[in-house]
């Protein structure tokens, strides 16, 4: 906290008036950088098949990690806490999944957020079209995965 503070420029017990300690400034730091997962779960909803689903699922994660790479990083230092309880089920509601996750969909969740980490922390600027120049890839692979019926058309 006090590294922290100095970087700020405040003394650390301003820091500690609002935070408890570090896990909770991370938290709280979390809470803002992935906010725009908080919409996502009414935009699911509207799209029209699981393909699309995942992408824009994908698509709104991917500008999270990208604007927040630190967080990211320490994040996958210590675990995901509340933030992977959010993705978890933003992408059952994308795959539509009632009931108990099977390990073929935690399998296929673990590799789509693998690679959305890695698309992001390649620290490449070009992070959003690299997801599209790999998404029929991806799409066809957790496609498979899954077992969906999925078809997957180039520049979607």
């Amino acid at each position: 906290m006090r590294s922290t503070a100095a970087a700020l420029g405040v003394d650390p017990m301003a820091l500690y008036h609002y935070f408890p300690g570090r896990a909770a400034l991370l938290d709280a730091l979390v809470e803002q950088a992935f906010a725009p997962l908080d919409p996502l779960a009414a935009q699911l909803e509207r799209l029209p098949d699981a393909a699309s689903r995942l992408r824009r699922l994908s698509e709104v994660y991917l500008a999270c990690v990208v604007s927040a790479p630190q967080i990211t990083h320490q994040l996958a230092r210590q675990g995901g806490g509340a933030l992977s309880r959010r993705f978890d089920a933003l992408f059952r509601q994308a795959l539509q999944i009632q009931g108990p996750v099977d390990a073929d969909a935690m399998a296929a969740q673990a590799v789509l957020v693998d690679y959305l980490h890695g698309v992001a922390l390649a620290g490449s600027p070009e992070a959003p079209r690299a997801l599209e120049r790999g998404w029929p890839v991806v799409i066809s692979g957790l496609g498979t995965q899954l077992k969906l019926c999925v078809k997957v058309q180039q520049g979607e």
